[in-house]
């Protein structure tokens, strides 16, 4: 537990260093829309072909620097992801081996393994990723304004938009989530077929049981197959 927190505390500076750079990101990005204002304000009705030169060559540099952010972005937040999830994993299988033996068995096989593999699923959550959009947010409202300076009432059409997004997002997300369920559960009872199999390989042979088996996985896989297709359609 105290590695975990180590880790996380070492990876809540590098996530404050991905957000500065988030920060930076959405500033170099309000560049473009500033530099269409002004070829439409200044440049075309004066023919101010020096000054055009002059900010687009800005604009390019602030796009080269926008890439650049984004790329060291990336870096930044890729090892913490790697070390969080060797800390994480290390910690579960810390915790299971000192578990209590009555509540391990209560436990199904299939669920302790789809528990163990659901970490490297949370690889973005722990190194800061999903909190990128966040940092997004505040130049969301920058835009909009933007936009009803250019040009007035046309910025009640993406408020619309967004609004429409934000409602439709809603039973979207319960369906996601209920199809992500489905799928981890079905996930454990493919778990547990297959650990109960190898378990008892000797005496299925024995009996001849392979065809019966095959069946039984292949209609387990199928099933899995259309949960994980539902919870992708559903996400």
């Amino acid at each position: 537990m105290q590695a975990v927190l180590r880790s996380r505390m070492r990876g809540a500076a590098y996530v404050s260093r991905a957000a500065v750079a988030s920060l930076s990101i959405n500033i170099l990005s309000l560049s473009l829309p500033i530099f269409i204002r002004k070829v439409y304000d200044r440049i075309i009705p004066n023919q101010a072909e020096t000054t055009a030169l002059l900010l687009a060559s800005g604009v390019g540099t602030a796009l080269a620097l926008e890439t650049l952010l984004k790329v060291g972005r990336a870096q930044i937040l890729g090892p913490v992801a790697s070390r969080y999830e060797a800390v994480t994993t290390v910690a579960a299988a810390r915790h299971l081996l000192a578990a209590n033996l009555a509540a391990f068995e209560r436990v199904s096989p299939g669920r302790h393994l789809e528990r163990l593999s659901a970490i490297p699923r949370l690889r973005d959550h722990g190194s800061g990723q999903a909190l990128l959009p966040v940092y997004d947010i505040p130049f969301l409202f920058a835009f909009l304004a933007l936009i009803w300076v250019l040009g007035g009432v046309l910025v009640v059409v993406p408020m619309v938009g967004f609004l429409v997004l934000a409602v439709a997002a809603l039973p979207a997300g319960v369906q996601s989530r209920r199809a992500l369920q489905a799928a981890a559960d079905t996930d454990d009872v493919r778990y547990d077929f297959l650990i109960a199999t190898l378990t008892g390989l000797q005496a299925l042979k024995i009996m001849a049981a392979e065809r019966l088996l095959l069946r039984r996985y292949e209609a387990l896989q199928r099933r899995r197959l259309a949960a994980q297709g539902t919870a992708y359609m559903a996400g």
